[in-house]
Parts: structure tokens; C-alpha cells; sequence
């Protein structure tokens, strides 16, 4: 467990022995499947969990049952909401489910509170992760009041595009309308305008970018992406 911790938390290189010592004793190993949900909102938070591999969709579901994706959890990286429930000892403020196969180390919540209250080290990983995350939801809110549906959704193509570093992004109608909290209507209406431009071509699960170029002309984020 402590090689792929430090291998995927290199903070970790510099903790102390009693951290250490603390995670052999009472943090839990756990996997978990794809789509299995892992909280609701409102649930309690027992443990803060450390991602060693896949990645957890964290996101909000209105009244209508429509979904917007506030983050990702992946290897090497933590749940902002875990850690704002855990310290303000509040339940849990969205809706966390498994994207792909993962694996993650669970440290207990009061254990989690005293190495806050004890290491500078931890603390200033939690509240670096808690800046990082705030503003990423930020430009999300300021996608959503200020963007185009078009723009949002060549803006997502050209960010996984970079992420995954192939044209063809094997992602859904409905993937990208829960990640832009959109309907699925609404995204297969531009994703076919974006095909008779040939800019996408589209299949079954999966979707080609063909003209990069043009397709960023559709995207305001066009310096994120470069």
C-alpha cells in the first residue's frame, strides 16, 4: 500500500512516521466498480478517500433529473466535497458515482481532522486541492451563464482531445450532456451541425474530431486548449 500511495500522492514522501503509522492502522482498502455509487448527497462522511487508480464522477442532479458534472476524481487526487463534509461535519453536498474501476485508500474522518490540525504537510494539500476545485466549478458556472451549448460542447471535445491524446473520443450524446448539464437532445442537435461541417464525425459511442482547427473556432476556451 505505501509504494502506490507515495507512487500516486508524492506528497506523501515527506510525511512523518506517525502518519504512517496512522494509515497502517486505520485507513481501508477498497475497490470499487464501475458505476457503483460511492455517496448521495446528504450521506454522512465517515472516511476521505485517496484515489490510487480510475476516477469517480462527482455531480448534482436537479428536480427534472437532469446531471451537470461538478469534477472528477482521479488517480493521485481527492474529493473536495469529502473534505469540506468531513471539517464542517455536514453531510455530503452532491452525488458521487464510479466512472471506471477503481481502487482508493480511506482514511478515517477524525483521523483526517487531526492530521489537519497537526500537519502543516496535509493542510496545505487539502486547502491547495480546495482552491484548485473552487475555481474549476467556477469556470463551469461561467460556462454555463455565459457560453453557447455549441461552444461548450466543441470546448469539451477539444479538452478530452488534449486529455487523451486521440481524435477518436469514445464518449456518449448523453456523457457529454451529464458533463455540461444539458439535455442529450440539445447536444445531439450540435454534435450533427458540428458533422455537416465536417468538423466530427459521429458513431455509435464514439466521436472522430476531423478538423480540429475549425472546430476551436467554435470554442471560446480556445487558449485551454492549446
Amino acid at each position: 500500500m505505501k509504494e502506490e500511495l507515495l507512487t500516486a500522492f508524492p506528497v506523501l514522501k515527506n510525511a512523518n512516521n506517525r502518519i504512517w503509522n496512522e494509515i497502517e492502522e486505520f485507513a481501508i482498502f477498497k475497490k470499487y466498480h464501475a458505476h457503483e455509487i460511492v455517496a448521495l448527497e446528504g450521506d454522512t462522511t465517515h472516511y476521505f478517500p485517496l484515489v490510487l487508480s480510475g476516477n469517480i464522477r462527482v455531480y448534482k442532479c436537479g428536480d427534472s433529473g437532469k446531471e451537470i458534472t461538478l469534477y472528477k476524481v482521479r488517480r493521485g487526487d481527492c474529493c473536495v466535497l469529502t473534505a469540506l463534509s468531513i471539517l464542517g461535519q455536514t453531510g455530503f453536498g452532491a452525488n458521487a458515482v464510479v466512472d471506471t474501476a477503481c481502487t482508493t485508500v480511506a482514511v478515517p474522518a477524525p483521523v483526517f481532522r487531526d492530521w489537519i490540525n497537526r500537519h502543516d504537510l496535509w493542510r496545505s494539500f487539502v486547502f491547495q486541492l480546495i482552491f484548485q476545485r473552487i475555481t474549476e466549478i467556477i469556470s463551469k458556472v461561467e460556462a454555463l451563464a455565459f457560453q453557447r451549448v455549441d461552444e461548450r460542447v466543441a470546448a469539451f471535445l477539444l479538452q478530452s482531445f488534449h486529455k487523451e491524446h486521440r481524435p477518436v473520443l469514445r464518449v456518449t450524446h448523453s456523457d457529454i450532456a451529464r458533463e455540461l448539464g444539458t439535455a442529450r437532445e440539445v447536444v445531439s442537435r450540435v454534435l450533427k451541425t458540428f458533422e455537416r461541417e465536417k468538423l466530427v464525425q459521429l458513431s455509435r459511442g464514439r466521436i472522430t474530431i476531423i478538423n480540429h482547427r475549425d472546430l476551436q473556432r467554435h470554442s471560446r476556451l480556445y487558449n485551454l486548449t492549446n
